[in-house]
């Protein structure tokens, strides 16, 4: 009896197998039916061209002949015209001339001529074909592709025994209706041009196909290899999706806490003022500031929670900018250097000689460095020191943080960047883990290491610029 796993393995193989060769007979009936396509539509745009330069020029020589016929005069006010007498004229001889040339007819146009209002051929290029007439159905077809204008011929009293595209155009003359300028575009020709086109679509389109065959087969060549590759990345993702259903559970647990407490603080202080405004409980002005003053704190730390929450979840890189370590260092120890000064912290710091030139996102650097002070400053407590300093070797810079406080627990430093396992009192809970983010978004890392019996030292390295020169961001 064959395992299920094997079974649904095998079972994968065959559905993998057909749906490989599938698509590929697919591509193959659909490139035979594009080059088919691709065929008519080469002949029908090559008609088209060669119609339009034959109608161009019938256009141009209609209107002479009605200019012809208009200076003939108006001897036919009977109603009919003399087109042998037409015929006879110098301007009409001299006309004919030019049109029955090899500069007009050559090549690929096979005649030209005029029929009256009756539908006599009164004018053409082979005489012989003068006074026939063209009756109903003279035309085998219409061909729509090529224009309203356009008929097909298989020979008859204009082309002969020859095929031909014939095109017309209407001849008026003192505003009225007097017949038809016909020139015939030779079909025999013209399909000779279309077979060595079409010789020439099918050698590319054999290319083409012959690509998506050997394209097929490729596929189903490698499609081992990429149904291991499938197994290995099904693994992965399982256990990426398991780590990440924890995280997610971890995440969610904590943010419930961080937001609870506020709201908790909050709505006893609503309580207390709704109370005093009853008249059960009188509030004196230091007791109503200190409340307010609570509360305003309360919706300060949800709001630190979802800024940090923000930041956790934008994947964004954000814009890069050269900066120098020790100056922004220099610059949150500043910021942050009142409220270090209340809790009698001792700040020393040493920055490296050389400057230190990262290419990083500025907003985050300056959160990192804030995030990576409170830490410190928390951690510390009241009278305790903090050591800063910047040093860069040849390819990175290092930050380093050092604390006086308590020494961590194996189990404090195994769960230091995760989120919501902040050891400081205070904080959203995630400073440590943007910490994390943010170094290794900028292609960097974060570490945590005992300096001595006491304390802790937290180390960022980020990669130096390629410039290596100091950057200024506004």
């Amino acid at each position: 009896m064959i395992p299920p796993r094997d079974r649904a393995r095998t079972d994968w193989t065959l559905w993998a197998y057909g749906l490989v060769l599938a698509p590929a007979a697919f591509l193959l009936a659909l490139g035979l039916w594009n080059a088919s396509a691709d065929l008519q539509m080469s002949r029908t745009a090559s008609l088209e061209r060669e119609i339009q330069e034959v109608r161009t020029g019938a256009a141009r020589r209609a209107g002479k002949l009605e200019a012809v016929v208009e200076a003939f005069g108006d001897e036919q006010q009977s109603g009919s015209l003399d087109w042998a007498a037409l015929r006879g004229t110098a301007e009409a001889q001299r006309l004919w001339a030019g049109i029955d040339g090899k500069s007009a007819l050559s090549g690929h146009r096979l005649y030209a001529a005029t029929v009256d209002d009756a539908g006599f051929i009164v004018m053409h290029t082979d005489p012989q074909r003068l006074g026939g007439r063209l009756a109903s159905g003279w035309y085998e077809r219409r061909v729509p592709e090529a224009g309203p204008d356009v008929v097909w011929i298989e020979g008859g009293p204009l082309a002969g025994d020859a095929p031909a595209y014939d095109i017309s155009l209407p001849l008026t003359a003192a505003g009225r209706w007097i017949g038809q300028y016909h020139e015939g575009l030779d079909g025999r020709w013209f399909e000779a041009q279309a077979a060595a086109n079409h010789r020439h679509a099918i050698v590319r389109w054999s290319w083409a196909l012959g690509l998506i065959a050997l394209a097929g087969a490729g596929s189903a060549g490698g499609l081992l290899y990429l149904g291991r590759r499938e197994q290995r990345g099904r693994r992965r993702t399982e256990r990426q999706m398991r780590e990440r259903a924890r995280e997610l559970s971890q995440i969610g647990g904590g943010l419930a806490h961080e937001v609870r407490n506020p709201l908790h603080a909050l709505r006893i202080n609503l309580h207390t003022l709704r109370r005093a405004m009853g008249g059960r409980g009188a509030l004196s002005e230091e007791q109503l500031a200190c409340t307010i003053q609570e509360s305003d704190a309360a919706i300060d730390r949800l709001d630190a929670l979802m800024r940090d929450l923000l930041q956790f979840t934008d994947s964004a890189p954000g814009q890069r900018a050269e900066l120098e370590v020790g100056r922004e260092v220099q610059s949150a120890v500043n910021l942050l250097q009142e409220s270090l000064r209340r809790d009698e912290i001792e700040v020393s710091t040493e920055f490296s000689p050389e400057p230190a030139v990262v290419a990083v996102d500025p907003e985050r650097l300056r959160q990192m460095l804030h995030n990576l002070l409170s830490f410190a400053h928390h951690r510390a407590g009241k009278l305790g020191k903090i050591s800063v300093g910047v040093s860069r070797d040849e390819t990175q810079a290092s930050i380093t943080v050092t604390d006086s406080g308590p020494p961590l627990a194996d189990s404090q430093l195994k769960h230091l960047f995760e989120p919501f396992q902040a050891l400081a009192a205070s904080g959203s809970g995630l400073g440590m883990t943007l910490v994390q983010t943010f170094a290794e978004a900028s292609g960097g890392h974060v570490s945590l290491e005992r300096p001595g019996p006491t304390g802790s030292r937290l180390r960022v390295c980020l990669p130096l610029a390629p410039s290596n020169s100091m950057g200024v961001a506004q």
